[in-house]
């Protein structure tokens, strides 16, 4: 029933958006008609031109769909670089449910904080003084599939924030491949095998992150910046009463 009703919204609407390339692309052929891409849109921070000490990872949203797995990868990550030194720490901040097993994965003395949501005006503080914030996905095979075409509104978070974006997931989706293929600056781990070697990269050369997040935030006020998407939605809700007229 709900396929039937999206095919025939789908029909009879003038104009599609889709939030992911890969939707875009797949929901034409699907539904034989275009679908453009259209980001949220956000308020863009100036770019960071400092570093902290130790290095502050952020992730900010639900644990849904496993992200659990790939934070405690993370957090592992950064217990062993830390090996002897405070060097990094993983900061989570989620109001999702988790078991006591999760929680003490994901607490690890010195190297990363379980800690209670909080509201988004003072998540968006936190990231903006982070070195690097992150938009993670589960490696598992099933919920790969059911988040394979979906882009998470963290991503446009992150490219808000004005510090440097990695994004920790599979390739094939499209959360992933977008910043990967398409976000300068932006660091793109597709296995967590790689985890110690990236974040052993970013301890020993912190000063990468500032370049990093000046070419992100060039990018993101191209595309995502508030007033942009507006008059983009705006033009083309002009051209679309022209074309009734």
């Amino acid at each position: 029933i709900e396929r039937k009703r999206l095919k025939k919204i789908a029909e009879w609407s003038d104009k599609c958006y889709g939030i992911s390339q890969l939707m875009c692309d797949e929901y034409s052929k699907i539904f034989n008609k275009k679908f453009s891409l259209l980001f949220k849109g956000c308020e863009i921070r100036k770019p960071k031109n400092t570093f902290n000490t130790p290095v502050r990872f952020v992730y900010a949203g639900n644990l849904l769909f496993n992200r659990s797995k790939s934070l405690i990868a993370l957090a592992n990550a950064i217990h062993v670089v830390n090996e002897g030194s405070h060097k990094a720490v993983l900061e989570i901040f989620s109001g999702t449910n988790v078991s006591d097993d999760v929680r003490s994965a994901l607490n690890i003395e010195g190297s990363s904080h379980l800690n209670p949501a909080k509201p988004f005006s003072e998540i968006k503080e936190i990231m903006h003084e982070a070195d690097v914030v992150l938009h993670v996905e589960s490696f598992d095979k099933d919920q790969m599939e059911v988040v394979r075409l979906s882009f998470s509104t963290k991503i446009t978070d992150c490219m808000q924030s004005g510090s440097t974006m990695m994004a920790i997931g599979p390739r094939g989706l499209a959360s992933i491949e977008y910043p990967k293929n398409s976000i300068p600056g932006a660091i793109v781990v597709d296995s967590t095998d790689r985890l110690v070697d990236v974040v052993k990269n970013i301890v020993e050369s912190p000063q990468q992150l500032i370049e990093r997040s000046h070419s992100m935030n060039e990018f993101a006020k191209k595309i995502a910046e508030i007033d942009v998407v507006r008059n983009r939605l705006r033009t083309d809700f002009v051209e679309l009463i022209k074309n009734k007229l």
